[in-house]
């Protein structure tokens, strides 16, 4: 299976060669989200910040269901990803 979003006319092109090759494909609706960077996601995050408003309904569950948010918040806005060197 497949998922693609409904974001553009680069998806749309995607969608039509996939289902060509008759693959499942889903479309998730995200055009009405605004287009964000996951650096900028994390950083509201961390900092307490709306971030919902930038995801998808089922994203925002699936991120809750990990325990997500806990992993960001209060994380500050160092977003190296690399270990403290002790």
């Amino acid at each position: 299976m497949i998922y693609l979003t409904d974001r553009d006319q680069f998806e749309a092109a995607k969608l039509h060669r996939y289902k060509s090759l008759g693959e499942k494909v889903v479309v998730v609706g995200v055009k009405d989200l605004p287009a964000m960077s996951a650096t900028e996601v994390r950083r509201r995050i961390a900092a307490g910040e709306d971030w919902q408003s930038l995801m998808h309904p089922a994203t925002i569950d699936y991120f809750r269901e990990i325990d997500g948010p806990a992993r960001f918040e209060g994380a500050g806005a160092d977003d190296s990803g690399g270990e403290d060197d002790e």
